[in-house]
């Protein structure tokens, strides 16, 4: 059953989230959650509040998504970091407003067309037919009391979506636009490249010791030991679980989250991840120092990117996490020594340091090639420059701005877009970086998109094109709207979530 439950949380569960956020949020329940006496306001649309209850109930639910959505990788320092609060904030701000806009337009959604989006939804299905129970279930597990109170929610979502369809259709664009933009992605254009190759030059470039020290003192935090952890660990693994007693694999599975279960509450009682294990009959493997190189080689640690993550992030005395990995294992790390990087003497990375030194000065003087050949390459062709300089040359098959039509290794994305805003038979303004040196960007042809491949695709980008303005435009409509009403944001309230 558990196992049943994980499986829809990553498939039907998901869509319907997913959903949900594409719903601009939404206001998702009403319920008693934080309710109290006393009713403060997050925000006044022209001074009809949006209560602290309100906005609790809907940013629980944005927090509760991300957790679904990243699994062990949420955090609220990272929904702090993607401006989550505000974002909802703004979002159920911007939502008042379109549903008040929508009643003003006489907008409604008929009863019909709320049952058609109800049954049409592929989450409440089951072999394409709707599911009455399953949308009941759904509808719970995404934290609404009732069915009516999320067709009540879905009815102001096909009011708002009307009238941002209404306003995002009205946009029209012109042939002329059209063939502009089929020009931008059929275009093609054969790109030369001359490569000036730092390496080559780095036998002509002598490092002293004064530069190499300068160096060093410039540069001493790329010059640090590595961090180094030593970390406890418990491994719940459903696939041994299986084997050691004999189980089949999904009554496995049921017991490993039990077991995690229990480990979690016993974390909860004890100081330490051994006490915890101990008291459970667990295992506990246990590292000695080691870096993140030395890491890959430790059976558990290394068998998973996320648990070196934790493993070279968390810090001795933090809250120990259980994380539950792609293949189904429980773990738990706790960091039990942590040494972090020191700066190293010079003496111990001076073989290193003087090649830093050598390969930037290599660099330097690569690009003060480049940049006095590009003052003098008005005239001169990509063949003329390589050849008196005996730079490497390579020259494109006919490519697309997406970079379609060559693959070849040295025909970077960098490269490309550079091209692209150069005209036929000129040098890029700039050198490019790439793998294989400095790139001195020609533009040797330049071809139009062929017509055959516009009547084809004209319709498409004419949608698309449609779609992209529609969405500007209605981005300026939420902007005139929102200037047009008086609204306040009580940030001391806000900063209590």
């Amino acid at each position: 059953m558990l196992e049943i439950m994980r499986n829809q949380a990553q498939s039907w569960i998901a869509k319907v989230i997913l959903g949900g956020i594409a719903l601009s949020f939404g206001l998702w329940g009403i319920g008693d959650y934080f309710r109290g006496d006393h009713v403060s306001y997050v925000a006044e649309v022209d001074g009809k509040g949006i209560t602290d209850t309100d906005f609790a109930q809907n940013y629980e639910r944005q927090l509760n998504n991300y957790r679904a959505l990243l699994g062990a990788q949420f955090s609220k320092k990272l929904v702090a970091q993607m401006g989550l609060k505000n974002t909802t904030l703004q979002t159920m701000i911007n939502r008042q407003l379109m549903l008040d806009e929508a009643s003003r337009m006489g907008l409604v959604s008929s009863d019909a067309a709320l049952l058609a989006y109800v049954q049409s939804n592929p989450s409440f299905q089951e072999a394409g037919v709707f599911n009455p129970q399953r949308y009941q279930a759904l509808t719970r597990n995404l934290g609404f009391r009732t069915t009516r109170d999320y067709e009540n929610d879905a009815r102001v979502n096909l009011m708002i979506d009307a009238l941002q369809k209404t306003i995002v259709d009205s946009a029209q664009v012109s042939d002329e636009e059209i063939r502009a933009q089929f020009e931008r992605e059929y275009a093609k254009r054969t790109i030369a490249a001359v490569m000036i190759d730092p390496q080559s030059l780095v036998k002509s470039i002598t490092i002293d010791d004064a530069a190499a020290r300068a160096w060093y003192d410039t540069h001493k935090q790329g010059y640090k030991s590595k961090l180094k952890v030593k970390v406890a660990a418990v491994e719940i693994d459903p696939k041994k679980i299986a084997q050691d007693q004999g189980m089949a694999m999904e009554k496995a599975r049921d017991e490993a989250y039990n077991l995690s279960q229990d480990l979690d509450n016993a974390l909860g009682m004890e100081d330490s991840l051994q006490a915890a294990a101990k008291s459970l009959g667990l295992s506990v493997h246990e590292t000695d120092l080691m870096d993140s190189n030395q890491a890959l080689a430790d059976k558990l640690i290394g068998s998973d990117n996320l648990l070196r993550n934790q493993a070279f992030t968390a810090k001795p005395g933090d809250t120990i996490n259980i994380l539950e990995l792609d293949d189904g294992r429980f773990v738990a790390i706790e960091v039990l020594q942590r040494v972090e990087p020191e700066i190293l003497a010079f003496k111990d990375v001076a073989a290193t340091v003087y090649e830093d030194a050598r390969n930037q000065a290599a660099m330097d003087k690569a690009n003060n090639i480049a940049k006095d050949l590009l003052a003098h390459a008005s005239s001169a062709s990509p063949d003329a420059i390589a050849q008196k300089g005996g730079y490497a040359k390579f020259l494109s098959k006919p490519v697309r701005r997406n970079g379609m039509g060559d693959d070849a290794s040295w025909l970077t994305p960098s490269i490309v877009d550079a091209a692209f805003h150069t005209p036929n038979q000129h040098w890029a303004k700039q050198a490019i970086v790439t793998s294989h040196g400095l790139a001195l960007v020609y533009v040797a042809k330049t071809m139009a998109g062929d017509d055959a491949t516009f009547e084809k695709q004209k319709d498409a980008i004419r949608l698309e094109a449609a779609k992209a303005k529609g969405a500007v435009r209605f981005a300026r409509w939420m902007a005139t709207v929102r200037d047009r009403h008086d609204i306040v944001v009580h940030n001391k309230v806000l900063a209590q979530f």
